[in-house]
């Protein structure tokens, strides 16, 4: 049986790691459904000789590919954003470019483009699912917190660290403050001298 503790030990990057095979996953099929429900039948849908005879097979795994390769050289947060921002702003976006290179290799290939509303609508349908695995990631995720299965970086914090940081602290201030009043003192006990030397002239 699989310890989760050690897998996902103290960061979040095999669960970003996991969230974005999902999300890969989840074009591909979005993509593959678009293809057959396309000229078919939803009866047809798990044919997978007919996504084979698509028109839009080579589409489909170019997007698929470009995808997976964006998570490799785009960087990446080491904690596991759960905001719908981020989901808009950064995965969406890593989506259309996908989408965009694979259209410019599909026209390259075929030296036409029909059917462009298939890639709207297409990109539409991707676009919800993925809404929906955004959802059920942050809930696995929340999950995962709460059973301290994946340990944050506060969360592994000790008591006795944060007592022991915070005695650092508390005598780093007490040095200083000595300091400072020595200084201050010394700092006094030159103007009363240089005062009382001025008098006895």
């Amino acid at each position: 049986m699989i310890n989760l503790e050690k897998l996902f030990q103290k960061d979040d990057e095999i669960f970003i790691f996991f969230a974005h095979i999902l999300q890969s996953l989840t074009i591909f099929f979005s993509l593959y459904i678009s293809s057959i429900l396309d000229q078919h039948i939803l009866a047809d849908i798990l044919n997978f000789y007919l996504f084979f005879e698509s028109d839009y097979f080579l589409f489909s795994i170019f997007v698929f590919c470009f995808y997976i390769l964006i998570f490799y050289f785009v960087k990446k947060n080491k904690s596991y954003v759960k905001t719908f921002y981020y989901f808009f702003f950064y995965d969406l976006k890593n989506l259309v470019i996908a989408f965009f290179f694979s259209l410019i290799i599909f026209i390259i290939i075929n030296k036409k483009l029909d059917g462009y509303i298939w890639f709207f609508n297409s990109l539409i349908f991707t676009f919800f699912n993925l809404f929906i695995i955004k959802l059920l990631c942050n809930k696995l995720y929340r999950y995962l917190i709460i059973n301290n299965i994946i340990q944050t970086v506060e969360s592994t914090v000790t008591d006795e660290e944060i007592k022991k940081e915070t005695k650092e602290v508390v005598s780093n201030i007490n040095a200083e403050l000595k300091n400072l009043l020595h200084e201050t003192k010394n700092k006094f006990s030159e103007v009363f001298d240089s005062d009382r030397a001025l008098e006895e002239e």
